[in-house]
């Protein structure tokens, strides 16, 4: 995990994450920006021939018209979704909808499986501390944690905050 002690401009946190993605071909979770991650990745798809994506708007877009939608549908319409994109990073944002427990989904696994066919940077909605990757409270039906992702998963951690 790498952290700034110091709170970053916009700038700062670009070149952080482009530094990131030269140096390793892992998922790169993005931890602690959730009020400014909407800026922050549209400037850097920009800059990196990426594609910014609000998971939550695209997958609400295709699950509203269905009456039931299980984990499976909602892989492939990600999938399908992103598949269509020309580009060679994927930033993914707001992943909120993913941990809805009726679609039952791994979201970290999920979000590895996507960066096998492109490179990704997701913003993780959750918190990252003591190394454990979280989302929502023990008591909250959507909680998710991952103790020491980075070394079981392939998976790099960049805390930022500003």
């Amino acid at each position: 995990m790498l952290n700034s002690a110091n709170p970053l401009t916009l700038s700062q946190a670009q070149q952080c994450i482009i530094a990131q993605m030269q140096s390793h071909t892992t998922l790169l979770l993005l931890t602690g920006i959730t009020d400014w991650a909407p800026q922050l990745l549209k400037d850097t798809a920009l800059l990196c021939d990426g594609e910014y994506i609000n998971v939550s708007l695209e997958l609400a877009k295709h699950i509203r018209q269905r009456a039931v939608v299980n984990s499976l549908e909602a892989i492939q319409l990600l999938r399908d979704r992103l598949a269509s994109l020309d580009a060679r990073t994927l930033f993914l944002d707001r992943l909120e909808i993913l941990f809805t427990p009726v679609l039952q989904l791994d979201v970290l696994r999920l979000l590895l499986e996507l960066n096998r066919n492109v490179r990704t940077v997701a913003v993780w909605p959750g918190a990252y501390q003591d190394n454990q990757l979280t989302y929502a409270t023990p008591d909250h039906p959507e909680y998710r944690a991952y103790l020491d992702p980075e070394m079981v998963f392939p998976v790099t951690i960049l805390a930022l905050r500003r």
